[in-house]
């Protein structure tokens, strides 16, 4: 025994050597966001709108787990040529199997799906999302994934500057017409389902030019060295009998939960009818969409600095008040000082976040706590959720 634990360490120290990141170099073929939305039939729903409104994008908060479900359900059913989907997480519980049986049948009728998903969470999974991507018209890439398959935290380790880089952002794109962006991913929590523990979330389901600003940033992330064709990744490829076996296994599944809350399948007439009401209920504005460059570098050549100088304008240009809901909101010294530069020139701050109750990474929680008072004391209106 003795021998073994002196010997562990040499034998740790050859394994992490060992790791690496998947090489980013491996083929991949290049696609874009569809390039004639306006020959789709959402183009055609929302056209007179649009025409009303030029230059302009249509805005709807989804403030609700059931509106933020059947929105994207909706956009499952209706999409006839692309749907490009990109999250930080896709949970395997009913929401997630449910959101992925929609887009199986979307490419089932001829939909081109796309679907970019961080690998920070999907440890295990390879075969299953190879037998996705095996299906005609369905695409499947992780972004920035694990070499080793099975011990991510010693890879982790070994490589914490690289494998720390992970992919926050969350689209819905339907038809290059329609779009979800917000805070939630895919899973039972996010969209008031779970039995243990829910969060509060919100998205935006939005249509007008910022769409296709939407989809370019996604092409960027689905087209960059860091997205990884699943086939490049997965030990085992698929053979038609798994894929078929993986699809009868998810829709038992999903017949096991008929408890489930919300509607599922809709009528053609009922999904039209959720349109009009979204269609009816957006609000037209102005709008720019804001997005990290995949490998967050910043370059003095390109002049690429990251999305802080956008935010740092929009604080500039404030005239009466900032509202601020994050929740993980981390002022550091910087963001403390310009609170009181702010709160000098009369600008009213107001900052909604998590409290110590309802923050699911505590080390959020302890770096946002060092500040809290000296934001209070220059001037900032802070308030934190409490647990319900």
């Amino acid at each position: 025994m003795a021998s073994i634990a002196r010997a562990f360490p040499l034998l740790l120290m050859v394994f992490l050597v060992g790791c690496a990141t998947t090489d980013k170099q491996i083929s991949r073929t290049p696609s874009t966001a569809l390039g004639h939305p306006e020959l789709t039939s959402a183009h055609q729903f929302i056209q007179a709108e649009l025409e009303q409104h030029p230059g302009k994008s249509g805005f709807v908060l989804l403030n609700s787990g059931e509106k933020a479900f059947t929105s994207r359900n909706a956009m499952t059913q209706i999409a006839e040529k692309t749907l490009d989907v990109q999250y930080y997480i896709w949970d395997s519980d009913i929401i997630g199997s449910i959101l992925i049986n929609q887009l199986i049948k979307a490419a089932n009728r001829g939909v081109h799906v796309r679907l970019l998903i961080d690998d920070v969470q999907s440890g295990g999974r390879d075969f299953g999302l190879a037998k996705l991507d095996a299906i005609n018209n369905f695409e499947v890439r992780l972004f920035n994934p694990f070499e080793d398959r099975n011990f991510r935290v010693f890879e982790f380790i070994a490589n914490m500057s690289e494998l720390n880089h992970r992919m926050h952002n969350k689209a819905f794109i339907m038809d290059n017409t329609f779009a979800i962006i917000g805070g939630r991913n895919i899973g039972n929590q996010y969209f008031g389902v779970s039995s243990e523990m829910n969060f509060r979330d919100l998205d935006i389901i939005t249509s007008g030019p910022i769409v296709k600003d939407i989809s370019k940033s996604f092409d960027v992330f689905w087209n960059s060295e860091w997205a990884i064709p699943i086939q490049a990744i997965s030990k085992k490829q698929p053979s038609p009998k798994d894929v078929q076996k993986g699809l009868k296994k998810l829709q038992k599944y999903i017949d096991n939960h008929k408890e489930f809350p919300y509607p599922v399948h809709s009528t053609q007439e009922e999904i039209y009818q959720r349109m009009n009401a979204t269609k009816d209920s957006l609000i037209w504005a102005n709008a720019k969409i804001l997005y990290d460059d995949p490998a967050k570098k910043i370059d003095t050549d390109t002049g690429y600095q990251g999305i802080q100088p956008h935010l740092t304008k929009l604080a500039n240009d404030a005239q009466d008040e900032i509202l601020i809901e994050s929740a993980y909101y981390i002022a550091g010294p910087n963001g403390a000082k310009r609170a009181l530069e702010l709160h000098k020139k009369g600008i009213k701050l107001r900052i909604l976040t998590n409290s110590m109750a309802t923050n699911d990474v505590a080390a959020a929680f302890v770096f946002y706590e060092k500040y809290r008072e000296e934001l209070i004391e220059n001037g900032v209106e802070l308030y934190e959720l409490r647990r319900t």
